[in-house]
Parts: structure tokens; C-alpha cells; sequence
């Protein structure tokens, strides 16, 4: 059995991220230590080189997972199952403005060895109907060939469930000679209080706020007539990645800060086939398809931050703009961290110079079927005339785009919302 080195790294590659190395330390948010990365060996059940007998997208037939197949060349694809019926296909990719897509006969495949950037660096779409994906949920297989990479990298798509961020410097108050809580700094009826820790909340949800404050406590001294302080620091005891959620945050392994690090494989003279499994919503006891579908409409370059993408991944300091755009991601650094809204597979050299990158997004259809695959879609309105229910039954991206006042970008601002 041949083997492939594996590590972690932390993702997207921002100028604050630790890169590849065991021993490297960096900020995170100014204050956290992201983890070293640690080496590890996945094993390939077997490599060998053969020609594509069949189409990598069909809907019927899936290649064997673990057999690299050279000819077949980088691709990503949904394993079909008997279940449904799913369909993946290649979406556009000149000047990077993902929007729309080709028919279902579009591979969602990466020829590593082309001279034009911009047949190197795709979309692609998994189409599927919103009750299937709710149900079964969905694996995806793909295909590095030998001769193409030196490493390849992997990240499934996650997003900020809600606001985090660093608490007040401060707190203050103190207990006046009747009992009462008074000269209340951050400190509402005697309690620290900081707006992106939730676990205080009638439903408790996670502390994400963090970072270090001077708590300052006082008593009422009857003799000097005024309260007598004393000053200590204190930790908010949180942190980013608690507010964190989607496929990543379940299957990668965390640096400090909470944040999912990438697979990183060496794949040199070996290349990988293998696949990974996204768990159905239902299984999860979610109500909705957000954990799986992250697809959503965006008309303009992914890094620009502008409100066509869903807050809860948006860049909302447009802080990140990298030169080569296959090295790009999100930055909140108003919430601590990044995110990730694709389920990502890049290709690297030896010197961590992307070579290609395919960018997976799956749809949830609803009523109106996989029939509009090229445009936009967007939630049927409306109610089924027989039985009175919504043609759109799973939320998607789609439901949660819009508004930049918080928290209504995020998804706890919506009434009725569950993940």
C-alpha cells in the first residue's frame, strides 16, 4: 500500500494564517496561538493509471474510490446513489465573476497542465432536489492524478452562526450601602456582559466573545462615604470558533481559536482518489438544508465582500484581496477569524504556488425542479395549492442574504430560524 504524507493548515491562506509547519505559531486576533499543524499518513487503498472508460459525472455509475485514474484528470464529482438523482457540472469561470453555468454535460474538471488561469481556477454546481439532500444528504468523490500535483488541499465550506468578537476592555460597578448595584460599566445588575457571548441568553447558545478586560469591583465603605474599588483582569473566556458552524466545523481538527484547519496531502508521483461524506441535515436534527446546500447567488468576484453574499461568510472589511486570485478567502477580522463558503480542492507545487482549484457548490431545488440550472435560483414563493405548504421548504443561502445591520445577516437574527 502506498502512502500519502498528510497535514493540516490553517484556511483560507490570509496574511495572519499559520502556513504548513509543525512548530509555527502566529496571532489570532491578536491574542490567540493558532496550533501547529501535525504530520500524519493517510493511506490511498491502491494507485494505478487507466484509462476513463465512462463519464466522471454520470448520474448512474461511480468510478472506484481509491483508484487514481491520470486520464480522467482533476475532477470533483457527486458519487451517485440509488436513492436520487443528482447531476454535477462545471459553472463559469473567466475573470473569476462566478455566476450562472453550463449544461449538466460540463465536466467539473481541471486540465492542471493548461496555460490559461482562468480554465484552472472553477465553479462547480451538484444539483439536487432540496427533500433528497434533506434526507440522504450527499459524498463526494474526487480525483488528483499522479502527474498533476505535488500537494493537494481540502476544505469543506463553514460560516459564523452568529456575531463573535472581542469583549469590552472593561467592566465596572459597585454595591451601593442598600444593596444595589450601581456605576454600572458593562456590568448590567452586577454581571460582566459582553454582546457576543450568548450563553447567557433565555435559550443558551455559545461564548464567543474573547479576550482579556480589567474587571473593576466596589463596596460601599459608610466611613469614607464613597465605594471602595478593587481592579483585577479577567478573561471573557471565549472564543471565534465557538460561533462557528457547517461541515468543517464536524470533520476537521481545530487550531486555537476554534477556527477548522485544511487537509493538506503530499501527493507527488502518487496523486489520491478518494471521497467525502456530507451528513444529511435530518440526521443532524436540523430544519433546514443550510449545513449542506452553501450555494447562493453571487454576479461578482468572490473577494469583493458585497452584499450578494450572505453575511454569515461575507469579507466585512473587504481586508483581503490576494494578487493571485487561486489564493484567495474570506477575512472577518471584526469577528476573529476566517471563512470558508466553498467546498474548496487546490492543487499546489512544491513552493505553495497554486496550480489549479475547483470550488464546489451544491443546490437545493425546490418546486420549480433542476430545470433552470443556467441562471440563478432563487426560493420558489409561494404555497402548494393542495395542501397549503411552502413550495420552498428547506432554507438555503438564499434566505440569508441581504442587509448589513446586524444581527439580521446572521442567521439567529431571523424568526424562526434553525440551522
Amino acid at each position: 500500500m502506498r502512502t500519502v504524507k498528510n497535514a493540516r493548515e490553517n484556511f483560507p491562506m490570509g496574511s495572519n494564517s499559520v502556513r504548513i509547519s509543525p512548530s509555527g505559531w502566529a496571532s489570532f486576533a491578536g491574542a490567540m496561538l493558532l496550533l501547529g499543524a501535525s504530520l500524519q499518513t493517510a493511506c490511498i487503498q491502491k494507485v494505478e493509471k487507466k484509462e476513463a472508460t465512462v463519464d466522471v459525472n454520470s448520474s448512474t455509475y461511480n468510478p472506484e474510490v481509491g483508484v487514481v485514474d491520470d486520464n480522467a484528470g482533476f475532477y470533483v464529482r457527486a458519487v451517485a446513489v440509488p436513492e436520487y438523482t443528482s447531476y454535477t457540472h462545471l459553472g463559469a469561470t473567466s475573470d473569476y465573476t462566478y455566476s450562472g453555468s453550463f449544461s449538466y454535460n460540463t465536466k467539473c474538471k481541471v486540465d492542471v497542465t493548461s496555460a490559461d488561469v482562468t480554465t484552472k481556477d472553477v465553479l462547480c454546481y451538484v444539483e439536487a432536489e432540496e427533500l433528497d439532500l434533506y434526507f440522504h444528504g450527499m459524498t463526494i468523490q474526487f480525483n488528483v492524478p499522479s502527474t498533476s500535483c505535488d500537494y493537494f488541499r481540502f476544505m469543506p465550506p463553514y460560516y459564523f452562526k452568529f456575531p463573535a468578537g472581542t469583549g469590552p476592555s472593561a467592566t465596572r460597578y459597585y454595591t451601593d450601602a442598600a444593596g444595589a448595584t450601581v456605576d454600572e460599566i458593562n456590568s448590567p445588575g452586577g454581571v460582566p456582559t459582553c454582546l457576543f457571548d450568548y450563553s447567557k441568553d433565555p435559550v443558551p447558545g455559545p461564548n464567543c466573545c474573547f479576550g482579556k478586560y480589567s474587571a473593576t469591583v466596589g463596596a460601599w465603605d459608610a466611613t469614607a462615604g464613597a465605594p471602595n474599588y478593587t481592579s483585577s483582569i479577567a478573561d471573557w473566556g471565549g472564543k471565534a470558533g465557538n460561533c462557528l458552524s457547517g461541515p468543517a466545523i464536524e470533520t476537521q481538527p481545530k487550531d486555537a481559536g476554534g477556527f477548522p484547519l485544511a487537509d493538506l496531502f503530499f501527493v507527488k508521483g502518487t496523486g489520491m482518489n478518494s471521497t467525502y461524506e456530507i451528513k444529511s441535515p435530518l440526521s443532524k436534527g436540523l430544519s433546514s438544508n443550510i449545513h449542506i446546500a452553501n450555494y447562493f447567488i453571487s454576479t461578482t468576484d468572490y473577494h469583493t465582500g458585497n452584499a450578494e453574499f450572505p453575511a454569515a461568510v461575507r469579507n466585512a472589511s473587504n481586508a483581503l484581496v490576494p494578487a493571485n486570485p487561486l489564493e484567495g478567502g474570506f477575512t472577518h477580522t471584526n469577528y476573529g477569524g476566517t471563512t470558508n463558503p466553498y467546498y474548496d480542492f487546490t492543487c499546489f507545487n512544491r513552493n505553495r504556488e497554486a496550480k489549479a482549484r475547483i470550488r464546489l457548490m451544491i443546490r437545493s431545488w425546490d418546486f420549480e425542479g433542476m430545470t433552470n440550472i443556467a441562471g440563478g435560483y432563487v426560493p420558489t414563493p409561494g404555497n402548494e395549492p393542495s395542501y397549503g405548504g411552502p413550495y420552498h421548504d428547506y432554507e438555503i443561502w438564499e434566505d440569508f442574504k441581504g442587509a448589513v445591520v446586524a444581527p439580521l445577516p446572521y442567521m439567529q437574527g431571523y424568526p424562526g430560524y434553525s440551522e
